[in-house]
C-alpha cells in the first residue's frame, strides 16, 4: 500500500524516523562512553549503520499482514487520504453469463425466437445473473491481496472462490482508490461437461469511504467463447 501514500509523506516520515534515531543514539553513546560532544565522526558512523539496520527491519516486518493491520489503523490511513480498504466486505456480483446462455440457446433452437445483442431489448429482457458475495481484502506496507468467494446462484452453481497473485494499488484522477490485479479461481461446483475447474482473471475495485465497487472478465470457458464479464458492488462490513 506504499504506493497509495504521497511522496511527500513518505520522504518526511523516512527523514523525521533518521533525525530521530540519530539524536536518541548519538545521546545514548554520549552516556555510554563519556564522549566529549554529542555528534562525533565514531558516532555519527554507528548511529547511522544501526539506523539502516532498525529501519530494515521494520520495513521488513510492516511488510506482513497482521504488523501492517497494527499500524495501518482507519485514521491513520485517512490522514493520506486512504479509505479504510483492508477488511471483509459483503455484496454482489453479477455476470453476463445469462446472455451468453441466451445466445448460446437461440444457436441450438433455429426455430425459437431470434436474439440479437446489440438490441437494446436484448440488454432489456435478460437481466446479469447475480448472486451473492463476500470480499476479503488483506495486505500489507508492500502488497494488497483480494479473496473473493461468490454465494450460490440463482442457476444452482455453488459459486468461485478467487485469490489475487498479483496486483497493484493507485489513485485515479478523481481521488478515489484503485486496486487492479489478476486472480487465480477454483469452481466450488463439481464442473460439468467441459467447465473450467480453474480460470484466470482480472479486476479493478473503485473504493470509497464505506462502499467498493469494481468490474471484473476472466478466461473461463474462452475456447468455446463463454467466457463472462460482470460487475461487483460491496459494502464495508462493521467491524
Amino acid at each position: 500500500m506504499h504506493e497509495l501514500i504521497p511522496a511527500k509523506f513518505k520522504i518526511s516520515i523516512v527523514v523525521a524516523a533518521i533525525l530521530i534515531l540519530l539524536v536518541l543514539f548519538s545521546v545514548f553513546y554520549k552516556v555510554t562512553t563519556n564522549a566529549p560532544n554529542l555528534f562525533t565522526p565514531d558516532a555519527f558512523l554507528k548511529a547511522f549503520s544501526w539506523i539502516v539496520t532498525a529501519l530494515g527491519v521494520l520495513s521488513f516486518a510492516l511488510g506482513f499482514e497482521k504488523p501492517w493491520a497494527f499500524v495501518a489503523r482507519p485514521a491513520l490511513l485517512r490522514l493520506f487520504g486512504i479509505p479504510p480498504m483492508l477488511g471483509q466486505w459483503h455484496g454482489t456480483i453479477e455476470s453476463n453469463y445469462s446472455r451468453l446462455e441466451a445466445l448460446r440457446d437461440c444457436a441450438r433452437n433455429p426455430e425459437g425466437p431470434r436474439q440479437d445483442a446489440d438490441s437494446p431489448d436484448f440488454v432489456d429482457t435478460h437481466p446479469l445473473l447475480g448472486r451473492e458475495a463476500s470480499l476479503q481484502v488483506v495486505g500489507s506496507l508492500w502488497r494488497i491481496k483480494v479473496i473473493l468467494t461468490t454465494g450460490p446462484a440463482a442457476d444452482r452453481h455453488k459459486g468461485i472462490r478467487s485469490e489475487s497473485v498479483v496486483s497493484r494499488a493507485l489513485r485515479a484522477e478523481d481521488g478515489s482508490i484503485e486496486v487492479w490485479y489478476v486472480y487465480r479461481a477454483v469452481n466450488l461446483h463439481e464442473p460439468t461437461g467441459n467447465d473450467s475447474e480453474r480460470h484466470l482473471g482480472a479486476a479493478i475495485l473503485t473504493f470509497a469511504l464505506t462502499s467498493c465497487t469494481g468490474v471484473y472478465w476472466t478466461e473461463r470457458n474462452w475456447r468455446k467463447g463463454m467466457n463472462t464479464a460482470g460487475r461487483m458492488k460491496f459494502a464495508l462490513k462493521p467491524s
